[in-house]
């Protein structure tokens, strides 16, 4: 009994202690609630290396997530064909395009019943199911009501595992095109991802003959091209990531986001919107849908800081003063900043450096300051090739002015094929009259430009279109040019003074100019008007351009947009080695989509091979065409759909 009233005696001892300490702590707890909570550093993610000139950009504190390229695949169906598609194909294959045509009602179940069912259709030798894919460009933006989506370039491969044998003069139906897999073929039913984007158009085969082992030229008929073909459906996801997490910060950067990009008429939501301290959710304007990387660029180059842009511009100024080599950042951050950076880059239009120079009179041209205009003339009578084409690069940047086509008149015929054609997109870009564009086939464009030296030039990515340099020049005769592939025969003896053109058993007397030659191929026969042509499609009409022109005794210059890219890396390698540098990594991969697998196999497109006058005429398969498939009635493809019809693409934005 007195154990357990000593035990008591010590329990109740200790709650007062306890009892004395809580009550001595009490003024201490409630200072602290009342108080506002102390000030922490936040710990930075990740750090971030820039160079000097480029403190105080939107480069600097974050990342550009979601930027890069996807690679996109899918099944498509080529109509069209003369007899050289696909009647058999897996089981697996024939249930996907039977179930895929009947969902976009090509068949008696859709609205329109007079169409074959799908299975008609898969067996005729007039279709071929191919495998379809492209690289949709980093950042694309969805299509939209009113504006359509990013568009790119397609591939089309016969699948390997039909019967198909051409894919000349098809046209591909349109067809979903989902995230590649990496798995060689594309998947079906519901292992498929969600599509982003689609694809259709007509099939640009390539006409440039490759050299087989045996000597013989050879055309790879079971791979085409589809210019401008694919159009994003769905936007690319892009974000700012802070490298060190900030509300302040991150409404700082959105609110000089927003002030660079201002909302285009009709859109309602900000470029850029805050989704976090960490976060910032950028949506690209749908004026720089076609032109991402740009777009890009100017971003990061934004000053965040918009306040301060003149003492920023004048800061770059004298930091690429000392360090030269980051000359082409300094253009960008100047272009981002607008005309407030014109009082910085006109004190630096006679700058000694040769790359401050450059970097100042880029901006100046993009910024569309007349007084760059003086400093290109100069550049565009220099003996260099390298200011000779930085000159007609940035004329075409500049509001009109007939000083302007006076100098590219002259770039028109620079001994330089990349300043040539530099010279002739300036004019297009300038409204000159000295570049007529027609159409004398609705599905691609010819341009012809004022010159003294033929050439022919045709595009390869976005726009199919063909440039023809002198186009009243006329052919060297005698004229002998048998096409097996086009099927087209150009003939004309020494005093003749028309060439003979043979296609199908259609004879045209032409005059023999470059002019006259390519409207005939080209333009689609129309008797009421009084019209003659073989109305032949883009890849049909290149083919057959492409074998005259080296049939004429001493050719006519022919070349595609490869070799252009390739002539300017060439130089450009040659004359200033001192240009290449090392750009740092800026762009996250921290993707939604799976990035372009090394393992997929082609998912670019290969380089068209160079082309030579002096090349020997085609000596390709000489076998008599299949007989000709019966008619059926799915030619073009069903309105059905609801998707446009396929156009070419528009004029990207600057």
């Amino acid at each position: 009994m007195v154990n357990a009233l000593k035990m008591l005696r010590n329990v109740r001892s200790s709650l007062g202690l306890v009892f004395l300490a809580l009550v001595a702590c009490q003024p201490t707890v409630e200072r602290l609630e009342d108080s506002a909570p102390a000030a922490t550093r936040v710990q930075a993610d990740f750090r971030l290396e820039v160079p000097q000139v480029m403190r105080g950009t939107i480069a600097q504190e974050t990342i550009l997530v979601g930027f890069e390229p996807v690679a996109v695949e899918g099944y498509g169906l080529v109509v069209g064909l003369d007899g050289t598609g696909c009647t058999t194909m897996p089981p697996d294959l024939r249930a996907h395009m039977s179930a895929d045509m009947t969902r976009r009602g090509i068949g008696p179940s859709g609205s329109q019943g007079s169409a074959p069912p799908p299975e008609r259709m898969l067996n005729d030798s007039r279709t071929a199911v191919v495998i379809v894919r492209g690289t949709l460009p980093a950042g694309s933006n969805g299509r939209q009501k009113s504006s359509p989506g990013t568009q790119f370039d397609l591939e089309v491969i016969i699948d390997p595992r039909t019967d198909a044998t051409s894919l000349l003069g098809g046209r591909l139906y349109t067809c979903d095109l989902r995230p590649a897999s990496g798995n060689g073929l594309p998947p079906t039913g519901s292992r498929q991802a969600d599509a982003l984007s689609e694809g259709k158009g007509p099939l640009f085969v390539n006409p440039f003959a490759l050299r087989g082992g045996n000597g013989q030229e050879l055309i790879d008929l079971t791979r085409a091209r589809i210019i401008g073909g694919g159009e994003a459906t769905k936007r690319v996801p892009l974000r700012l990531r802070l490298a060190s997490p900030s509300h302040a910060r991150a409404r700082m950067i959105a609110s000089a986001v927003n002030a660079r990009f201002p909302q285009d008429p009709g859109v309602r939501d900000n470029v850029a919107r805050g989704e976090s301290d960490e976060m910032i959710s950028i949506v690209v304007p749908p004026r720089w849908s076609q032109d991402t990387t740009t777009f890009a660029q100017l971003l990061r180059h934004t000053t965040i800081q918009q306040a301060r842009q003149e003492a920023s511009a004048a800061l770059v100024g004298r930091e690429i003063q000392r360090n030269p080599r980051m000359a082409l950042d300094a253009a960008w951050r100047w272009r981002a900043m607008g005309p407030k950076a014109l009082a910085t880059t006109r004190s630096l239009y006679d700058a000694a450096e040769r790359r401050v120079r450059e970097a100042a009179l880029k901006a100046g041209s993009w910024l569309d300051d007349p007084l760059v205009l003086p400093h290109l003339e100069s550049f565009s009578e220099s003996e260099d090739p390298e200011s000779r084409r930085l000159a007609a690069v940035l004329m075409a940047e500049l509001p009109w002015d007939p000083r302007l086509e006076f100098a590219l008149a002259k770039l028109v015929d620079d001994p330089e094929l990349d300043i040539r054609l530099a010279a002739y997109e300036a004019l297009v870009d300038l409204g000159s009259s000295t570049v007529r564009r027609i159409r004398f086939h609705p599905e691609f464009e010819v341009d012809l430009v004022e010159s003294d030296s033929p050439l022919v030039y045709i595009t390869q990515t976005l726009i199919p279109r063909v440039v023809v340099f002198a186009p009243q020049h006329e052919l060297a005769r005698p004229l002998f040019a048998d096409l097996a592939t086009q099927k087209v025969m150009a003939v004309a003896d020494d005093e003749d003074d028309l060439v003979r053109l043979r296609h199908d058993g259609k004879v045209i007397g032409t005059d023999p100019t470059l002019l006259a030659i390519v409207q005939s191929l080209a333009t689609p026969e129309d008797q009421s008007l009084g019209r003659k042509g073989f109305g032949m499609d883009y890849a049909s009409t290149v083919g057959a351009l492409y074998g005259i022109c080296r049939s004429v005794d001493r050719g006519i210059p022919f070349r595609a947009q490869q070799d252009r890219m390739l002539a300017t890396l060439a130089r450009r390698f040659e004359v200033r080695p001192d240009q290449t540098q090392t750009i740092r990594q800026d762009f996250d991969t921290d993707l939604t989509f799976a990035p372009e697998d090394p393992n997929l196999g082609r998912v670019d497109f290969d380089a068209l091979q160079g082309i030579s006058a002096e090349t020997s005429n085609q000596t390709l398969d000489q076998s008599p065409p299949p007989p000709e498939a019966p008619r059926t009635d799915f030619e073009d493809e069903p309105q059905s759909t609801g998707r446009p019809d396929f156009d070419p693409l528009p004029s990207s934005s600057r």
